[in-house]
């Protein structure tokens, strides 16, 4: 069968469009091309108010894998697991409690560890002080609540799970400051 030897026909109009397009498309990124105007300058961070317990909003340099390690520090080696109760979405208080309660009675059945954190300290506390008073007439002395809060909120919170029958280690962090006054 014999072969066709004619050259090719040059690029009709679209391939010729389309060469010119990716010719300008492979210099636009070779160029560094940056579509959109000029960036405006940043305006100057706003000043940042710092708060003393018991009104204390979420900690911003709250760091949940440290809690979590901190937590775990407090878990004897050679066990294998343990509870972990983050209070970290916007769930409603009446839903943190009875969640709370209900891994409280689990844990204490399997006489196990239960880790207690959050970046909001307030609400962690008032989690579990509702969470243990639900809890009022369960057994719950299996358990070893393992709170992680700030240093304002020992007193308060060893007083409720030592009223509960459960047993606590507490730990501090973030370590913040009663009777600190806003600054600006």
């Amino acid at each position: 069968m014999p072969q066709d030897h004619t050259p090719a026909s040059p690029p009709g109009r679209d391939g010729r469009h389309a060469l010119l397009l990716l010719a300008v498309v492979v210099i636009a990124l070779v160029a560094g091309y940056r579509g959109g105007a000029p960036a405006e300058p940043a305006a100057p961070p706003a000043p940042v108010a710092v708060y003393s317990a018991p009104t204390l909003p979420p900690t911003a340099g709250y760091d949940l894998n440290k809690a979590m390690a901190l937590a775990g520090n407090e878990v004897p080696s050679g066990t294998e697991s343990y509870y972990f109760f983050a209070f970290v979405d916007e769930t409603p208080a009446e839903q943190d409690a009875a969640d709370l309660a209900e891994k409280l009675q689990q844990a204490s059945r399997e006489h196990d560890f239960l880790g207690v954190a959050g970046p909001d300290a307030e609400r962690n506390r008032r989690a579990l002080l509702s969470a243990l008073a639900g809890s009022s007439g369960k057994d719950l002395s299996g358990v070893i609540i393992i709170y992680v809060g700030p240093r304002a909120q020992k007193d308060e919170v060893s007083a409720a799970v030592a009223a509960s029958g459960a047993q606590l280690r507490y730990v501090v962090y973030p370590d913040l400051l009663p009777d600190v006054k806003p600054e600006v």
